[in-house]
């Protein structure tokens, strides 16, 4: 398969889906169709009156000016209807969805009020803005013009109605935001007393007998639906379903090739060989689970809406049919979802490490699980469509929750035997308190489910034994979704890819940078995924998830702490401004650096404070558009900082003087990039200069950082801060012998044969001194690059050497006289230590004689 024949596929796929909802939805559909296919005289009751979407007050933009009389007229308007759900919500048993439709429209008023809320505020504000430039009234009325007097009072009633619109506003959104809170205590309050209501045990007879006799009437009313759903199906039977089920397959069968060819261009096919990298094993499970858990349950959705839309079956039945559905996808999804974590058939690419006979078994088990699970769902639904008994739902919800304990007990009763006998699990151990936790919750979990059964709380058991299944799958895809998005982003987000390659070029970012934005996207989409799937699994439970919008919404787009209104959005933009800013000035400066500033008369240090200089005020720049879009007044910025003089002051004056130092020394340039200075025992050349420290590299390659302030208000030496001219400064020392003029002459003839030595100023050589074993002559004589100087110093010192070893002069060693008091003593005692050994010989001598 070709690089770009995947893609094609895609786009194969999208539009054979497309093509089959439009071929179903263009379907004429009959006026009333209802069970048996007679049509039904419409409902002739009045219906409930619905707040109408919020316009605006004077019919214009939402930019016009809001009329405060429109405003408290729409504000009782919508106290009116809350009034109204307030008392149904007291003197109605609504159900489920008849809450959840209330809270809806609750929920609406709410936003309806807080959006004018949100355009009333300015413009109060402006009216105020505008009486305090009128100023307070004279006490003397006729000292003040008429028509200043009236433009006065025109205020004064424009502010009055404008804040009393405004009061009421907000006392309409108050009293919306508290209703909706009320109606989700009753709903969780009537969840809490659905799921805790005691009924009869799974162990009673009673129960299991009137099952027998319920199912039995069942069963002969699921017989009479079918007879008449397939007559009626037969009458309503056309070309379009089946052209439009066609189009549904093919979608599937590309999709099916794309997966497919996504899996051999990732070379994660079923290849014999050594086992496969973490990465790939994730990358398999992921298309597996979409070629066998997702696309198959697409085709299943797409089925569904081709038949409701040519309404081939009548109600009842598409109810049904929805519920099979829903039930079959069930199962296909669980059943992928545990063949790709545990691949029984393929052991090297197994994401799980467990042995070859655990892996089967928990597949088993898993499966298992998927099918006692969509069987519940269907059942459900049969029995909502038949109208059943209750002891059949009991029935229902006992063995759903008894089979789905009894698999997850095999199931962990089967991983503790593999950890136990270490059949391949040694890395799972090594999990940390993870593992253990998840498996101490597990087995809590199924306790209560076993005791709840047994106790009479049936609809505890099942919500608890359904929402089980959910979490555990929630939370494996979640796994596999971590683990396969962490590793496509790192791949394609890195250095030498396409991503990485634009980052680098568009944002100067280096391979650390482009490696460290791969980091952080991982970790926000990893954040997102964990939201996300939290946000799932708490959703049966009572968190509703136009609640979790909400909050979101209020987080994302502002929320008030006081008087202060904190937007994710506004500082999101903010940081995309400053980011923003701080590119164009990157730019800025690179073009100044490379283009324009070299074509200037300008030196280097010039160049480079002007560069300098432009980042800073580029970067100040941004950072001010960025507190001006958050909405940061600047004087209360510079209210802040003259509060922070007095800790200015005291910790952070070293600080602030090495900034204003730094400021100074790119302005006043007393020193600039590539200068020689010499800072006390150091000195070097100068290889950056920032806003709080200098840089200097010495001659040994080192690196010397100094506090600007130093630079400002110590002693610096600069060789090149004039000019670059500078003076070679060389001694020599000669023989007393020698003569002077000689040695001038030598030394002068070798410095004006140098070319790097100026011929103006001249060379000079004088005589400094009579030292004790010569004469010293000193060379003075300059060039015209003061970096040179070591060079042409060593050069003129060989040249020196050598002239005057063809000459004769004489370089003399160090030479000492040494005076020594009281030499004829010395001399007598030596000439008696020598005399007492010739004595003691000759005594020897005669001896032996």
């Amino acid at each position: 398969m070709t690089r770009r024949q995947p893609l094609r596929l895609a786009f194969l796929c999208v539009l054979a889906f497309v093509v089959s909802v439009v071929a179903a939805l263009a379907q004429p559909l009959p006026d009333i169709v209802t069970r048996g296919g007679q049509a039904q005289p419409e409902a002739t009751e009045e219906a409930e009156p619905r707040p109408q979407p919020s316009e605006p007050m004077t019919g214009t933009s939402l930019d016009s000016v809001v009329d405060p009389n429109r405003a408290n007229a729409r504000a009782d308007e919508w106290r009116a209807r809350l009034q109204v759900i307030s008392d149904r919500l007291t003197g109605e048993e609504l159900g489920e969805e008849g809450l959840a439709t209330l809270r809806a429209e609750v929920e609406s008023i709410a936003a309806n009020a807080r959006a004018q809320e949100a355009r009333l505020e300015p413009q109060l504000q402006a009216v105020r803005a505008r009486l305090d430039q009128l100023g307070a009234a004279p006490d003397d009325p006729a000292e003040e013009p008429r028509e200043l007097r009236e433009r006065r009072l025109a205020e004064q009633g424009e502010l009055t109605r404008t804040d009393a619109a405004l009061r009421n506003i907000r006392l309409v959104a108050v009293q919306g935001e508290q209703l909706a809170l009320d109606i989700s205590a009753t709903r969780r309050a009537r969840m809490t007393e659905r799921l805790t209501a005691q009924g009869p045990s799974a162990l009673s007879p009673t129960l299991w007998s009137e099952v027998v006799q319920d199912g039995a009437r069942g069963v002969e009313e699921l017989v009479d639906l079918v007879v008449e759903t397939g007559g009626v199906a037969w009458e309503r039977l056309a070309a379009g379903p089946f052209v439009a089920l066609g189009l549904s397959l093919g979608m599937v069968v590309f999709g099916l090739r794309l997966v497919r060819g996504l899996k051999a261009r990732y070379g994660v096919v079923d290849l014999e060989g050594e086992e496969a990298s973490a990465s790939r094993k994730l990358l398999r499970a992921a298309l597996i689970t979409l070629s066998i858990g997702v696309l198959p349950n697409l085709l299943l959705v797409a089925l569904f809406v081709i038949l409701e839309s040519y309404v081939v079956l009548p109600d009842r039945a598409t109810g049904l049919l929805r519920g099979l559905f829903v039930g079959i996808g069930t199962v296909v999804f669980v059943f992928a979802l545990a063949r790709a974590l545990l691949e029984p058939n393929s052991p090297r690419w197994r994401v799980l490490r467990l042995s070859d006979r655990a892996a089967h078994r928990m597949s088993v088990y898993v499966t298992a699980v998927g099918c006692v699970l969509g069987g519940s769902i269907f059942l459900q639904v049969l029995n909502d469509v038949l109208v059943a008994t209750v002891s059949l739902d009991i029935a229902r919800r006992v063995v759903t929750a008894f089979l789905i304990m009894f698999f997850f007990i095999m199931a962990l009763r089967r991983l503790a035997m593999e950890w136990t006998d270490g059949g391949g699990a040694e890395a799972d151990r090594d999990q940390g308190p993870w593992a253990v936790i998840l498996l101490t919750v597990l087995w809590a979990v199924l306790a209560v489910i076993a005791a709840a059964l047994v106790l009479g709380y049936v609809p505890l058991a099942s919500f608890l034994a359904v929402q089980l299944v959910f979490a555990v799958s929630m939370l494996a895809l979640l796994w596999l979704a971590l683990g396969v998005t962490d590793d496509l982003i790192t791949n394609f987000v890195r250095p030498g890819q396409r991503i990485g390659h634009a980052l680098q070029a568009g944002f100067g970012l280096t391979s650390s940078g482009v490696r460290q934005v791969a980091v952080l996207v991982s970790g926000i989409v990893r954040l997102s995924l964990i939201v996300f799937t939290g946000m799932l699994i708490l959703l049966p439970w009572g968190f509703e998830a136009d609640r979790w919008t909400a909050w979101l919404r209020a987080a994302f787009f502002g929320f008030k702490v006081g008087e202060v209104t904190i937007s994710i959005s506004a500082i999101l933009t903010a940081l995309l401004l400053l980011g923003g800013g701080m590119v164009a000035t990157r730019a800025i400066q690179n073009w100044l650096g490379n283009n324009y500033l070299p074509n200037t008369r300008l030196d280097v240090g010039m160049r480079n404070s002007i560069r300098t200089m432009s980042g800073y005020v580029g970067v100040i720049a941004a950072a001010v558009f960025a507190f001006s879009y958050v909405g940061l007044n600047l004087e209360n910025v510079a209210l802040l900082a003259g509060a922070l003089s007095v800790g200015i002051g005291f910790g952070l004056q070293s600080i602030v003087n090495n900034f204003v130092s730094g400021l100074i020394l790119l302005t006043e340039r007393p020193i600039k990039e590539g200068d020689w200075i010499v800072v006390g025992p150091e000195q070097g050349y100068v290889s950056k200069i920032s806003i709080r420290a200098t840089e200097i590299e010495t001659f040994d390659r080192g690196t010397v950082i100094v506090p600007n302030s130093d630079l400002i208000t110590g002693t610096v030496k600069n060789w090149t801060h004039s000019s670059m001219i500078g003076r070679v400064d060389v001694s020599v020392t000669v023989a007393y012998d020698t003569p002077t003029e000689k040695v001038r002459e030598a030394i002068l003839d070798v410095t004006r044969e140098h070319a790097s030595i100026l011929s103006y100023p001249e060379p000079a050589v004088l005589l400094m001194d009579f030292a004790e074993r010569g004469m010293t002559f000193r060379l003075w004589a300059f060039i015209g690059d003061i970096n040179n100087v070591f060079t042409v110093a060593s050069d003129l010192r060989f040249e020196i050497e050598r002239r005057f070893r063809e000459e004769g002069i004489v370089i003399p060693l160090p030479r000492r006289d040494l005076t020594i008091r009281g030499i004829d003593r010395i001399e007598a005692a030596l000439a008696g230590r020598q005399a007492r050994p010739e004595a003691t010989g000759s005594a020897s001598e005669d001896g032996a004689t």
